[in-house]
C-alpha cells in the first residue's frame, strides 16, 4: 500500500501536460525572441547607420575630380582724348574670355589640401592693344597653363586631431550604438527569461493542482465505499466534497493563469500561439563575490555604453580645442604655361610666351571675443566631465547589484534545496497519514490536509526553481555573458 500511495504522489510531480509533446527550450525561445524583436532589428539597423556615417566622413579625404567653365563679356567705349585723332576709328572695344579648367583635388590628414590643375583661356578682342605674342598683334589669344596650389593651415585646422574629428566621432557613435544594441539585447533576454519561467511555473501550478484534484476525488471514492460498509460516518463525505470544490477552483484559476501567461510568451515570440514550455535547471556559477563584481565591472552592457560615450566625448574634445584656435593659413602657388594665337601654340608653350609664376601667401582670421566657440568648448569639457561622473556612479550601481544577483543566486539555490527537503518529509507525512487511514485511526481531512501540503510543497519547488534561473540569468547579463549563453550572436 505504501509503494502505491507514493506512486499517486508522484504523479503530482511527474505528470506531464497534453498541450504539446515536445517543449520549446529556453534557449530556444530566447534566440526566436530576440531575432523576431523589431526593436532590436532597428537598433541594428543604427549600428550600421553609424558605420554608413563613418565611411561618407572617411570620403572627406577622397580624391575629387573639378572642372570649372567660365565665359564672360566686357565692353568698353573708346574715345579719343580732346585734341587727339581716333586712328583706329573703334568707338567702343570688346573683349570676350572663354576659361575652361580641370584638375584634382587631394585632401590630407594634417588639413593640407593639394590642388593639380590645368587652365585653358581663350580672349578675343577687338582691341588694338592686346599682344599675346610679343611683337605679333592679334585679335584672338589662347593661354594654356598647369598650376599647382597648396593650402595648408597653422592654427585652426592643422593636425590629424583637426582634419580626422568628423572621422572619429562617427566611428566613436558606432561604437555607442552598437553598447546600445548590447544593452538592448541584454534587457530583452531577461524579459524573455522571465516570461518563459512564469509560463513554465503557471503549467507546473496547474499539473501539481490537477493531480492534487486527482488525488481527492480518489480519496472521496474511497471515504464514499467505506461510509456504505460503515466504517466511516456519513459526516465525512461533505469534507471531502469541500475540498474537492476548493481544488477545483485552484485548477480554474491555474488554468486561466497559463492562458495568461501563454499569451505573454506568444507576444514576446511574435507567434500565434505560446509553446509549451519546461522549466531547467540552472547552475549556480561558482565564481567567488569579487571575481562576480570584476566581470560585471568590466562586461555590464549598460557601463560599456557608458564608457563608449564617455570615450566620444574625450576624443570629440580635440576638435573643440582647435575651433577656439585663431586661423592662420599658409597658401602657396605655382603654374607654368604658354600663349599663343592658337590653343596648340599655347599648349607647346612658345618661348615668347612661356609663363611662369611662384606665389605665397598667408591668411590670418581671429574674432577677438570667440565667444561660440570658447563656449562650446567650455560645453564639452563638462560633458565630458559629466559623462565621467556618471561613469562611475554607474559603477559602484553595477558593482552593489551584481553583489545583489550573487547573493540572490546563493539564497535561490539554497531555497531550492530546501524546498525539495521539505517535499520529501511531506510526501513520507502523506504516506504515513493514508496507512493510518487505512488502518481507521486517521480521518480523510487529515488525509486531503497533508496532501495539501504536500502539494504547496512541491509548488514551493517549482517557484523555488523559476526563482532560482532569473537569479542566475540577473547574474549573467550583468556580466555581460547572458546573449552567449543561449547562443545568441550579436553582430
Amino acid at each position: 500500500m505504501v509503494h502505491e500511495v507514493r506512486r499517486a504522489l508522484a504523479g503530482l510531480l511527474l505528470a506531464t501536460p497534453s498541450i504539446a509533446a515536445e517543449p520549446m527550450s529556453l534557449s530556444e525561445a530566447v534566440r526566436r525572441a530576440v531575432a523576431a524583436d523589431p526593436a532590436l532589428e532597428a537598433a541594428g539597423v543604427r549600428v550600421r547607420e553609424t558605420e554608413a556615417a563613418a565611411d561618407a566622413a572617411l570620403g572627406a579625404f577622397d580624391l575629387r575630380l573639378v572642372a570649372d567653365l567660365q565665359m564672360n563679356r566686357v565692353e568698353e567705349a573708346f574715345e579719343a582724348r580732346p585734341g587727339q585723332t581716333n586712328l583706329f576709328g573703334i568707338d567702343t572695344i570688346e573683349r570676350r574670355q572663354k576659361q575652361l579648367s580641370a584638375g584634382v583635388v587631394q585632401p590630407l590628414a594634417w588639413g593640407t589640401r593639394i590642388e593639380v590643375r590645368w587652365v585653358n583661356d581663350l580672349i578675343e578682342t577687338n582691341s588694338p592693344f592686346l599682344s599675346c605674342i610679343q611683337g605679333l598683334q592679334t585679335e584672338t589669344c589662347w593661354e594654356s597653363r598647369l598650376e599647382l596650389q597648396l593650402a595648408q593651415p597653422l592654427l585652426r585646422g592643422f593636425g590629424r586631431d583637426a582634419s580626422e574629428a568628423p572621422v572619429v566621432e562617427a566611428r566613436a557613435l558606432t561604437t555607442v550604438a552598437a553598447r546600445q544594441r548590447d544593452e538592448a539585447v541584454t534587457a530583452r533576454i531577461e524579459r524573455v527569461v522571465g516570461t518563459y519561467v512564469e509560463l513554465a511555473f503557471a503549467q507546473a501550478d496547474r499539473r501539481i493542482r490537477a493531480q492534487a484534484l486527482k488525488l481527492a476525488e480518489e480519496q472521496l471514492a474511497t471515504t464514499q465505499a467505506r461510509v456504505e460498509l460503515g466504517r466511516l460516518a456519513p459526516a465525512d463525505l461533505p469534507v471531502v466534497e469541500t475540498a474537492i470544490a476548493e481544488r477545483q477552483r485552484e485548477v480554474f484559476n491555474a488554468e486561466r493563469l497559463v492562458e495568461d501567461r501563454a499569451a505573454a510568451l506568444a507576444s514576446a515570440l511574435h507567434v500565434d500561439a505560446a509553446p509549451d514550455v519546461a522549466l531547467p535547471e540552472a547552475a549556480t556559477p561558482p565564481e567567488p563575490l569579487a571575481a562576480v563584481e570584476a566581470a560585471a565591472e568590466a562586461r555590464h552592457p549598460a557601463l560599456a555604453a557608458i564608457d563608449a560615450d564617455v570615450e566620444r566625448l574625450r576624443q570629440a574634445l580635440p576638435a573643440f580645442e582647435d575651433a577656439a584656435l585663431p586661423r592662420l593659413d599658409l597658401t602657396a602657388t605655382a603654374h607654368r604655361g604658354g600663349t599663343g594665337g592658337s590653343f596648340g601654340g599655347a599648349v607647346e608653350g612658345l618661348p615668347p610666351g612661356r609663363i611662369t609664376l611662384y606665389a605665397l601667401g598667408l591668411s590670418f582670421e581671429w574674432p577677438p571675443a570667440n565667444g561660440a566657440a570658447e563656449g562650446q568648448l567650455r560645453q564639452a569639457r563638462l560633458a565630458l566631465e559629466r559623462a565621467r561622473l556618471d561613469r562611475e556612479a554607474r559603477r559602484i550601481e553595477v558593482r552593489r547589484e551584481a553583489g545583489e544577483a550573487w547573493r540572490a543566486v546563493r539564497t535561490s539555490e539554497r531555497n531550492v534545496q530546501l524546498a525539495r527537503t521539505i517535499a520529501a518529509l511531506a510526501e513520507r507525512s502523506v504516506a504515513a497519514e493514508r496507512e493510518k487511514f487505512e488502518a481507521g485511526r486517521s480521518t480523510s481531512l487529515d488525509v486531503l490536509r497533508l496532501q495539501q501540503a504536500y502539494a504547496e510543497a512541491l509548488l514551493t519547488i517549482e517557484r523555488a526553481r523559476a526563482d532560482h534561473l532569473v537569479a542566475v540569468t540577473r547574474l549573467a547579463g550583468l556580466t555581460g555573458a547572458l546573449p552567449g549563453a543561449h547562443g545568441v550572436s550579436i553582430e
